[in-house]
């Protein structure tokens, strides 16, 4: 687990929850698993110094989890949490004044990407390829993307590095008469994730959706217009399905959409012309317009899936 820490939510505490068994004397023996916080361990970790705004893990298909991204506005550091058998020191600076105690766990951060690799923009959003672990996307403030590969391998002395790859914006190939005409607009918000296959990514600001093939030179695949370019919605939330990678919700201000992505190259894609993404439905939620906070949390259940708006 990974969670915000400190005054101004600057350190990154992580935690190796143990559970304990708790039932009740009765004749049936209900029993419930619970998190005890006395048994757990947990350790500290605190980079730069900065606010951390996004904490990310990075899961293969297969539902393993070893990498974990840490973004704050000029930065992204990239950890590989560790247990050790011994206890080892928390990973905070000389200078900071924070005391906490040892722990076998360890942070590990590998590499670090400072805002100066993307122009000097604020980082505006992280997310691990699903398919390629060792991938990872970033959107900036200004809507301005790229796609970066961990090159390194866990050998004692390797320093892992970041090389750049693909990059364009989420307005690039945009039609004529979509979308706002202004480069810049809004809060700085943005969102980037994989769907749909390994080389088709997702990207979004307040007001447009974009769906990128990235098999050769970036291609602006067929995406759907979830907020209408003279309406005053913007698109507050962005997830991907945990029960099937080819499907994305979308919340917008008045509307939750449910999408299918396909990737460029497939069958159907190529034959009907739907490579990039579907509605398959979409709802109004009923909620304050004006509430700018509202997140999607989704919970898979066999082949179904709830979503939740909080």
């Amino acid at each position: 687990m990974a969670i915000a820490h400190g005054e101004a939510g600057n350190v990154l505490r992580l935690i190796k929850p143990r559970a304990e068994a708790l039932k009740w004397d009765t004749q049936d023996e209900t029993k419930l698993r619970s998190l005890n916080p006395a048994a757990s361990e947990d350790c500290y970790w605190l980079g730069d110094g900065g606010a951390i705004q996004q904490i990310t893990f990075g899961a293969d298909t297969d539902g393993s989890t070893s990498w974990l991204a840490v973004l704050k506005a000029e930065s992204i550091t990239i950890l590989r949490p560790i247990y050790c058998q011994v206890q080892t020191p928390s990973m905070l600076s000389v200078d900071s004044g924070m005391r906490f105690p040892p722990s076998r766990l360890n942070p590990n951060p590998i590499l670090s990407l400072g805002n100066e690799s993307i122009g000097g923009s604020y980082y505006a959003d992280v997310s691990f390829n699903p398919w390629y672990i060792r991938q990872f996307a970033v959107i900036d403030q200004h809507g301005y993307w790229s796609v970066w590969d961990i090159e390194g391998q866990k050998r004692k002395r390797t320093t892992f590095k970041a090389k750049p790859g693909k990059s364009g914006h989420v307005r690039d190939d945009l039609s004529s008469g979509q979308g706002l005409k202004a480069p810049d607009i809004a809060d700085g918000w943005g969102q980037v994730l994989w769907a749909g296959g390994v080389s088709t990514l997702m990207l979004c600001d307040r007001r447009n959706l974009a769906v990128f093939d990235l098999k050769a030179a970036p291609k602006r695949l067929n995406s759907p217009q979830v907020v209408h370019p003279r309406s005053i919605d913007w698109i507050l939330d962005m997830k991907r399905s945990p029960v099937n990678l080819n499907h994305v919700f979308i919340l917008t201000t008045r509307q939750i959409f449910w999408l299918q992505i396909s990737e460029a190259g497939e069958d159907q894609g190529d034959q009907f012309g739907y490579a990039g993404a579907t509605i398959l439905l979409s709802c109004q939620h009923f909620r304050n317009q004006e509430d700018e906070t509202a997140k999607l949390d989704l919970l898979g259940e066999n082949e179904g899936i709830i979503v939740f708006l909080a």
